[in-house]
């Protein structure tokens, strides 16, 4: 390890990780739950791999938390569906999305059409 400070970490993190996540908190959140700045937790994440292993699960558990509070949300109607929605799109995008497609098309449903045409004119010069 490079001369400085120690490290802060300790492998009973990535079990506190999980349940702070799996509460539906941030990882800004895990990291002032524990005093350190986020981009102290990112560090661990790249040095310690069971850590990183550890953040797989707890973005899954946090998912998991907000999808079970929208599902009470949809059953009770008691929540902020704009909140859960935000939440839900920003932890798993790939699922929580909305996908917009455009298709462009010619006449007909083929090719769009297109040219070029070139002019070409007599420059005037100085005379």
């Amino acid at each position: 390890m490079p001369a400085g400070r120690p490290s802060s970490y300790k492998p009973a993190y990535c079990n506190e990780l999980i349940e702070c996540l799996g509460e539906g908190y941030t990882i800004k959140g895990f990291a002032g739950s524990i005093g350190v700045g986020r981009q102290t937790v990112f560090d661990w994440l790249s040095k310690h791999k069971e850590f990183a292993e550890a953040y797989e699960i707890a973005q899954a558990k946090s998912v998991f938390y907000w999808e079970t509070e929208f599902k009470s949300f949809a059953k009770t109607g008691k929540g902020s569906p704009a909140a859960f929605i935000f939440a839900l799109k920003n932890r798993a995008p790939e699922e929580w999305r909305e996908k917009i497609e455009h298709e462009v098309t010619g006449k007909d449903g083929g090719s769009i059409a297109h040219s070029v045409e070139v002019t070409f004119v007599e420059a005037k010069g100085n005379e």
